[in-house]
């Protein structure tokens, strides 16, 4: 074994499979592609070491047992044509469908390491196509991962959202999976927003996290998420994450802006506790004048956690007029959490107007002094702070469930007691003097 074999291995662990004959056999892609993605995958780069040095896979062991996603498409409009690729390849297609599926396949081509291993484990994918209407489209899609008795079970849910000149769509996307057993999701969403068109995307992870007994091989839950996106001219792209659960868990967000006045704003919220380790890598690119994009991401981070942000903006040349923010404010709120934060400006064009901060800090002591003073509890008083820290995603989430898991995963790394762990009332600004 090559020492670059050695390093994949250290990088992927167990989901690089120890040579091609033991890929796992897909339904839909041909099989050159796997083989082509696994022999890029035992050839890191040095980029991909530097991208990947705060996600390792080396934890993850065998054996490992594919196929074990869920996925559930509720599309609440007439509007919405779904699709599995699997039947797009072989049927008959409209021209629509044909437009989508080009698309989909140049996707597929590009190049990264969350492509290829998503590759290795594809059974299948799904195509959603949206029309015009004159009400806004809802889809609601639920990805399980399942547990299985063979070792890690790794699903490879796969979505792509096809978005027609002057639809409006909301799109919803929950995570979830078992808290035993171990193992990983290896997610893809492709998003194409025609011109015109506008799409509200929210994105909720919320995998369990696995905890074994001490002296006890860790059984741990990954959670691998990919969310790529292309907005033509005059679209909008709207994006609502929580990253909250799974043991370790990363999400690569690729969002290109490819004509003019495309927009783009990307709203976040990551929360660890324990020894969670949650990993936010962000890719924006400007390749056209007069586009708009903001990137707003929240950290709270607690226990023994550690908080990743890479956020990466490249304004190509000619892409001028360019409007671009970026922030990334994190809260430490123990004394062993740790945070990585990462903003980085690629500027090719001198007619931009671009900025980028992050800050890493702990509860305000005068505020904390402050609430105290008006006789609430110290536990009340960190709860009411933290909370106010991520109202600004906490007010988009749709539903009570989301909110809820939000709040839970605040209570986790602020190491409160089980039974105060949620009650919206200590959100409730406006009654907090009766407390």
């Amino acid at each position: 074994m090559s020492i670059l074999q050695r390093q994949a291995r250290r990088i992927w662990g167990a989901l690089l499979p120890e040579n091609k004959l033991d890929i796992p056999s897909s339904s839909i892609l041909e099989v050159e592609r796997s083989v082509q993605g696994f022999a890029r995958l035992n050839t890191p780069s040095t980029a991909d070491t530097e991208a990947w040095r705060y996600t390792s896979l080396k934890g993850l062991q065998g054996p490992i047992s594919s196929g074990a996603a869920d996925v559930e498409i509720k599309c609440e409009a007439p509007s919405i044509t779904l699709r599995s690729l699997s039947d797009l390849l072989a049927g008959s297609k409209t021209t629509v469908e044909e437009e989508a599926l080009a698309w989909v396949k140049g996707q597929l081509n590009q190049v990264s390491p969350l492509r290829d291993l998503h590759t290795l484990y594809l059974q299948e994918a799904y195509i959603l196509i949206a029309s015009a209407s004159d009400d806004e489209s809802k889809v609601i899609i639920n990805h399980r991962r399942n547990d299985s008795a063979q070792g890690y079970a790794v699903g490879a849910p796969s979505v792509w959202v096809y978005v027609q000149t002057g639809a409006q769509v909301s799109l919803e996307e929950h995570f979830s999976s078992p808290s035993t057993g171990g193992g990983a999701t290896l997610s893809l969403t492709g998003v194409k927003v025609e011109a015109g068109a506008h799409l509200t995307h929210m994105r909720a992870q919320v995998e369990g996290v696995c905890a074994t007994s001490q002296g006890e091989d860790p059984e741990l839950n990954y959670h691998l998420g990919l969310v790529s996106v292309d907005v033509c001219r005059q679209g909008q792209y709207d994006l609502s994450t929580l990253n909250l659960g799974a043991n370790i868990a990363r999400v690569e967000l690729e969002v290109s802006l490819l004509d003019e006045e495309a927009e783009a704003r990307l709203n976040g919220v990551y929360v660890g506790s324990n020894k969670a380790a949650l990993d936010q890598h962000l890719t924006l690119k400007h390749q056209a004048p007069c586009c708009r994009s903001t990137q707003r991401f929240r950290g709270v981070l607690g226990g023994s956690s550690k908080g990743v942000f890479t956020g990466r903006v490249i304004v190509s040349e000619g892409a001028h007029s360019t409007l671009a923010e970026q922030n990334n404010p994190n809260l430490v709120v123990s004394d062993q959490a740790k945070v990585v934060t990462r903003p980085q400006l690629e500027i090719y064009n001198d007619d931009v107007e671009c900025s980028h901060g992050a800050t890493v800090g702990q509860l305000d002591e005068d505020a904390l002094f402050y609430l105290r003073a008006r006789g609430l509890s110290e536990e009340v008083a960190r709860r009411a702070l933290t909370s106010a820290f991520v109202s600004e995603v906490r007010e988009k989430l749709p539903g009570d469930d989301l909110r809820l898991a939000l709040d839970r995963s605040l209570s986790m790394a602020l190491n409160l007691p089980e039974g105060d762990a949620v009650s919206d009332a200590w959100l409730d600004w406006e009654t907090i003097d009766d407390r």
